[in-house]
């Protein structure tokens, strides 16, 4: 089974970055990331060991946008 996920994402310059697990009603589950990042490709493991199987949305925000994913987890 999988246990982590490996999230990779790119910023065109230094930002403020908030990288978010939320379910499908929007309720904030985890914030995974909240910081400061240079520019360039980024990328962050998580761990799903606590998440229960179901579906959720990684929010990633950054200063110039806000993008959303689908995330399943099914074990």
């Amino acid at each position: 089974a999988v246990n982590e996920v490996n999230v990779a994402y790119f910023v065109t310059a230094n930002s403020s970055v908030e990288l978010a697990l939320l379910d499908l009603n929007g309720r904030l589950v985890e914030v995974i990331q909240h910081e400061t990042v240079a520019a360039g490709q980024q990328n962050i493991q998580f761990g799903l060991t606590d998440r229960a199987n179901g579906t959720y949305i990684i929010r990633l925000k950054t200063n110039e946008t806000v993008k959303t994913t689908k995330l399943v987890i099914n074990r």
